[in-house]
């Protein structure tokens, strides 16, 4: 039953005749043929191209296409690059880092190794009943050459086996610095 009330009302106000002469309120219809009221401005295309000196589109002078000189060039701040040039810098930056640390992990190993060698020559040069170490025969002959005695080899082996630990904590300390270096 609302419904049906509702739906009567709707159609009686559609149906209600609207006179054109009716000026209800300020923006009542002006029936044609009647002038506006004084109190309202109205402005025409001319009035606003008086006001704001518009020019018409055909009218428009393009402006000259200015090419910045490098003085503006340097003055102007520096655009961020696109995505797609700041990603592959950033991979070939990935990459950069990726090979040196691994130049440094590939030193560090041959550091300790070269340690190693020098520890067990440095052993065998102290206690006789150790095994000897496997030398190269560049390095018997320079053992044969040198006319060195056990004593004299082991503090040279005690020298090298310094330098070589200070060689390892360089390359363990380049290495650690480099994964600090998240690029």
């Amino acid at each position: 039953m609302r419904v049906f009330v509702c739906f009567a009302v709707l159609i009686g106000l559609f149906i209600t005749p609207v006179s054109a002469d009716e000026t209800k309120g300020p923006y009542a219809r002006v029936a044609s043929g009647k002038t506006p009221d004084k109190n309202v401005k109205v402005y025409t295309n001319a009035d606003l191209e008086k006001m704001f000196n518009i020019v018409a589109g055909e009218d428009r002078e393009t402006p000259p296409a200015t090419t910045p000189t490098e003085e503006a060039a340097e003055e102007a701040p520096k655009k961020d690059p696109d995505p797609l040039t700041w990603l592959r810098q950033r991979q070939d930056a990935q990459r950069e880092h990726s090979k040196a640390v691994s130049e440094a992990r590939a030193a560090l190993n041959a550091a300790r190794q070269n340690l190693a060698n020098l520890e067990r020559q440095q052993l065998a040069a102290r206690n006789p009943f150790s095994a000897r170490p496997k030398l190269s025969d560049e390095e018997k002959a320079a053992r044969q050459d040198s006319g060195e005695s056990a004593a004299q080899r082991y503090d040279r082996t005690k020298e090298l086996v310094e330098k070589v630990r200070e060689e390892v904590r360089a390359a363990e300390a380049e290495l650690a610095r480099l994964r600090a270096l998240r690029p």
